[in-house]
């Protein structure tokens, strides 16, 4: 089935098939957790801010018995004692900042996404505890993105190893930085599905 992908769409450049190849790639560094691992979702949880897209209506029209589907979405699976979370991001118009709660963990974890970053509360602490977890841990993913977080043992990682750390504080900062345009973005999202009778999403 996946020979398909060569066949349609047609017509695109070589910025789509060096997109589709890191996807590619993305997956296949997945794998195991997916073949050999357990299918958790239902212990994951994502409460998106209040500057979010609404649901989508309606996304066919072929099949309308989709409907009020979330556009923050996510897969989890655990394997020898590591989670990953995939989270997509279906909004064009904005980042999707969140809470990710995880339960039927214990002890202490690092979160570290697929793109090296090490979301933290501080430098000094990188480690959030199963009950922390459980509360509801901020996280980001960009707009029309997917992002891929591994919820590993505390000390798999750590500060010195991360390319990059997302501490609570700097997380804070680009939220406040970005809130007000992602609050207009989704209340015009809002007025223009509202508008649209197929209940389909409009791009204006």
């Amino acid at each position: 089935e996946a020979t398909v992908e060569y066949f349609f769409p047609r017509g695109y450049d070589a910025r789509w098939w060096r997109t589709y190849a890191a996807s590619t790639e993305r997956a296949a560094k997945y794998e195991d957790f997916v073949w050999d691992g357990t299918n958790v979702s239902a212990s994951v949880v994502l409460r998106p801010v209040t500057e979010y897209a609404a649901p989508v209506g309606r996304v066919f029209r072929n099949m309308p018995w989709v409907r009020n589907v979330p556009q923050l979405l996510h897969n989890a699976y655990e394997r020898n004692g590591t989670r990953i979370v995939a989270v997509f991001n279906c909004w064009q118009k904005g980042e999707a900042f969140f809470l990710l709660s995880c339960e039927g963990l214990a002890g202490r974890y690092e979160i570290v996404s697929d793109d090296g970053v090490l979301w933290a509360k501080s430098r000094e602490d990188a480690a959030f505890d199963a009950e922390e977890l459980e509360g509801g841990v901020s996280l980001l993913v960009g707009a029309a993105r997917c992002r891929v977080f591994e919820i590993r043992p505390a000390g798999a990682v750590g500060p010195t190893a991360a390319r990059t750390v997302m501490t609570d504080a700097t997380y804070r900062r680009h939220y406040a930085a970005r809130r007000a345009a992602l609050a207009d973005a989704a209340s015009r999202d809002r007025k223009l599905a509202a508008q649209d009778k197929t209940g389909l999403t409009r791009v204006d």
